[in-house]
């Protein structure tokens, strides 16, 4: 009995991995079913992809733990620092994400209300609004923080860094998938921002004070407003070249518009 459930664990630690990237992606119709742990555990009677959606709100709790580490990693500050735990309980962006987690976790459960008042006083703790809805993977930090926005619909993928005033938004009043996604690894420099549904590579930086509402490619370097790729995996490009390409480069997920209304 013990090896059964060893086993059926496993294997919906699997199911779960390769579910992820799919849920970040809202395809949620192309997934297997967990409905073997929902039936060990007495939940038989939940809807599949709440089930999912439930049981990946509640990993991102334990996040806070990577998260912690990412903080680490990335602010210099910290490091060797007898008492750096102790400070890092001062950090602005620590106790934002913190909170997130948990409005996160209230917000897929459908509780109303809550989940917004819990964003809206880390807000005023912190001087950073992520929406509820917004889904961040594990090792997120934001350096400084004050000013940070993130939409409702923004997608993070694991240890990205953000920087004070960084906005990830949306443009006009479209509804559905309207803010950015964020592949793994992606670095924003201060106050830049990511306008639209709107893709930024893996690997990808962005520099401060850039604007940006195309697509970015994978291992690029961004920079100015607007936004145009100066370097791609380590090697320059040709600027010439990279402002016919955003030039032509279609636009669909953008309201050019609201773009210039916001640019003005």
């Amino acid at each position: 009995m013990q090896k059964n459930i060893f086993w059926i664990y496993w294997d919906f630690k699997a199911q779960i991995h390769t579910k992820q990237k799919k849920l970040m992606m809202n395809d949620l119709t192309k997934q297997p079913s967990p409905g073997i742990i929902k039936a060990v555990i007495g939940l038989a009677h939940i809807d599949d992809d709440v089930f999912l959606r439930i049981w990946m709100a509640c990993q991102q709790l334990g996040y806070i733990f990577s998260d912690i580490k990412s903080a680490f990693r990335n602010d210099p500050a910290l490091r060797g620092k007898v008492f750096g735990f102790v400070e890092l309980l001062t950090y602005a962006g620590i106790w934002a994400i913190f909170c997130h987690r948990i409005a996160h976790l209230l917000y897929v459960l459908k509780i109303p209300v809550l989940p917004r008042i819990l964003s809206q006083l880390s807000r005023l703790m912190t001087g950073i609004e992520i929406h509820p809805g917004a889904q961040i993977e594990k090792g997120f930090f934001i350096d400084h923080g004050n000013g940070v926005v993130i939409g409702e619909t923004a997608e993070i993928g694991q240890n990205v860094l953000l920087y004070h005033q960084v906005t990830l938004g949306g443009t006009g009043q479209t509804s559905g998938k309207r803010h950015p996604t964020l592949g793994d690894n992606v670095v924003v420099g201060a106050g830049a921002k990511i306008l639209g549904a709107v893709t930024i590579g893996e690997n990808s930086r962005v520099g401060a004070g850039s604007i940006v509402v195309k697509d970015i490619p994978i291992c690029a370097t961004v920079v100015g407003n607007p936004g145009l790729v100066i370097k791609r995996c380590g090697e320059k490009t040709d600027l010439q070249t990279e402002k016919l390409e955003y030039q032509c480069a279609p636009s669909s997920t953008v309201d050019e518009k609201s773009v210039n209304d916001f640019l003005a």
